[in-house]
């Protein structure tokens, strides 16, 4: 590990650094202000509580902070109103920005950011990078270290209740970091940890970073900040708490850091198609009614092509639970499979992930489209879950709380996160497991197909 010696360390801190990102040596935690710096990401803090004070017609001053004036606003509007500012705001943004794509590309194993957007999420499934999105302490205990973890520490925009955004919600949750931090400390063993987009001048950075810099001065780990421009009164005092200012684009040095990955390993890296005949598979699958039901509304399909050109696609394996009464549940999970093989089957673009969230919503639409033109089946949804092996690699997508489990050395482990108000409870913390699978409304979903003209889909 590399670490820092005094003025020996002096001007190389660019090139050390990355050496370290290139390595895989680094935690990243992307800051609140990712936006306002150099990495033109989305709006910062700052200029967003310029535009919520402007929305309430007020003169906006330069001490007031971003939480503040939505602690205001919430109260005089209430929360929706604010969450509605948030996601008006951030949806303005459709694409991944070149800096995301870039640390996308990079080994990044762990990944905090104080980000609302999933626009890192939407980066990461172009790239084909398996991730699990941790919003709460329960998702940071059972962690899949298999993928990269992005831990959102301020919550998601798709799931409001999870989002720290007022005064408020600021005080919880920095009463709730140092425990977040115990639960994070073995992901920090013997890395690096890059900050970019913060503003070391905040005193909430200053409240995180002290509960970090004793995690780090166990080891003599690093840290490192990444901005071009600042001052230096503000780099000396960083560099006697042990942070090091990289004086850079982040962008910029991000990118540079991709491309070297990029030429290094283009040569070394097998073609995914020429895999897919390394591994040999054993299928069995059960379904059955139950004792509640009369009819089985489930449907799964294994599609295990001999068609060459199907077969560059990888095997599909879907499991879809129907809802709606009588039969309406069955022909929305018929439907689904039927619409995302084939959708799944017939698309030509190389990203297996995309792939299945675009299948994922064609069904949707189907089952959202017959369901209106059809009064009987009004009601009708169903979830779905979908593991795609090609080569050595799998792809899960699921919507809804049908799961995907992987079982590997005696041991089971839940791949996919369930879409139900239950298990949302429990993520955000207000929930025992416990109490989740007693409770009268754990089959209560948060999404499903055919429910609304448009769905989220995750995937693994």
């Amino acid at each position: 590990m590399l670490t820092k010696t005094g003025q020996a360390f002096a001007g190389r801190e660019e090139e050390v650094l990355r050496e370290q990102i290139i390595a895989g040596n680094c935690v990243l935690f992307i800051g609140p202000d990712v936006g306002s710096d150099t990495l033109r990401v989305l709006p910062g803090r700052a200029r967003l509580a310029r535009q919520l004070a402007a929305c309430q017609g007020w003169d906006f001053q330069d001490d007031w902070s971003f939480p503040w004036i939505a602690q205001c606003h919430e109260l005089q509007f209430g929360r929706s109103s604010l969450i509605s500012f948030l996601k008006e705001k951030i949806g303005r943004m459709k694409e991944p920005p070149a800096c995301y794509r870039a640390i996308a590309a990079l080994p990044f194993r762990l990944i905090l950011t104080t980000n609302y957007d999933t626009l890192l999420e939407k980066a990461l499934e172009e790239q084909g990078v398996a991730y699990q999105k941790i919003l709460g302490t329960y998702d940071l205990k059972h962690g899949m270290l298999d993928r990269v973890r992005i831990v959102k520490l301020y919550g998601c925009i798709t799931e409001p209740d999870s989002m720290v955004i007022t005064e408020e919600d600021l005080f919880a949750f920095l009463d709730r970091w140092p425990s977040i931090l115990s639960i994070l400390e073995g992901g920090f063993s013997g890395k690096t940890l890059l900050f970019i987009g913060c503003n070391l001048a905040h005193r909430d950075f200053r409240h995180m970073y002290h509960y970090l810099a004793p995690m780090f001065s166990k080891d003599t780990r690093s840290a490192y900040f990444i901005q071009a421009g600042i001052a230096d009164s503000l780099a000396r005092y960083w560099a006697t708490k042990g942070l090091t200012v990289v004086r850079a684009e982040a962008g910029e040095l991000l990118r540079k850091a991709a491309e070297h990955i990029a030429v290094r390993e283009g040569e070394e890296k097998r073609p995914r198609e020429r895999a897919s005949d390394l591994l040999a598979l054993e299928v069995s699958h059960l379904t059955q009614t139950g004792r509640e039901h009369r009819v089985n509304q489930d449907c799964l399909r294994v599609c295990m092509p001999s068609d060459p050109q199907q077969r560059q696609r990888g095997n599909l394996f879907l499991v879809a639970d129907g809802m709606g009464g009588r039969k309406a549940g069955a022909i929305a999970s018929h439907l689904a499979a039927d619409v995302i093989v084939e959708r799944y089957y017939t698309d030509t673009k190389e990203d297996v992930s995309a792939g299945l969230i675009r299948a994922i919503e064609a069904a949707n639409r189907a089952i959202h489209q017959q369901a209106e033109e059809n009064p009987a089946q009004s009601n009708m949804g169903t979830t779905v879950v979908v593991a795609v092996i090609r080569g050595q690699e799998l792809h899960v997508a699921n919507v809804g709380d049908s799961r995907a489990y992987l079982i590997h050395d005696g041991e089971i482990g839940q791949i996919t996160l369930d879409h139900s108000w239950v298990a949302e409870e429990v993520r955000a913390g207000r929930m025992t497991p416990e109490e989740a699978r007693e409770h009268p409304q754990r089959n209560l979903l948060t999404r499903g197909l055919g429910l609304d003209a448009q769905v989220e889909v995750d995937t693994f």
